[in-house]
């Protein structure tokens, strides 16, 4: 158990006994993957659980929507081109949705320009193959 001690308006010193207070500070920030190569999509997983972040795979647009949709991204790595659902199509309904109006969304591809993923309501782009520093110095950017 964590015991929180805040300082009351009135100069009193109130202690909480709170069990799940350490979750507050272990809480990591979660990165969503959309990628159907998985070679492509484990480096992207390697580089950033190495950098400290939580991160989820989709194999496609339409997993990657339903992903976004339960859960909690600070950041989405989108492959452009993928089977089932394409990482434009993706990226639209995405922005659709409330959260995904402010989420930032990188485009992964070795094919899309910047104005190509600009264009389809990404925010940027990373080229693949990418190198760790790269993806950290990109990631730094939008949720550093």
């Amino acid at each position: 158990m964590t015991v929180l001690r805040v300082q009351s308006p009135c100069y009193q010193t109130l202690t909480f006994g709170y069990p799940d207070a350490h979750l507050f500070f272990e809480m990591k920030t979660f990165v969503l993957v959309v990628d159907d190569d998985e070679v492509s999509a484990q480096a992207a997983r390697s580089i950033l659980e190495g950098l400290g972040y939580k991160v989820d795979v989709a194999v496609n647009g339409e997993e990657a929507i339903d992903l976004f949709s339960a859960g909690n991204y600070s950041l989405i790595l989108m492959d452009g081109q993928m089977p089932v659902l394409d990482g434009v199509e993706a990226t639209a309904q995405i922005r659709r949705m409330l959260r995904g109006r402010i989420t930032p969304i990188i485009g992964t591809s070795s094919q899309m320009s910047l104005n190509e993923c600009l264009g389809a309501g990404m925010d940027d782009v990373i080229h693949k193959p990418f190198t760790v520093d790269s993806l950290k110095s990109l990631v730094n950017k939008w949720i550093g």
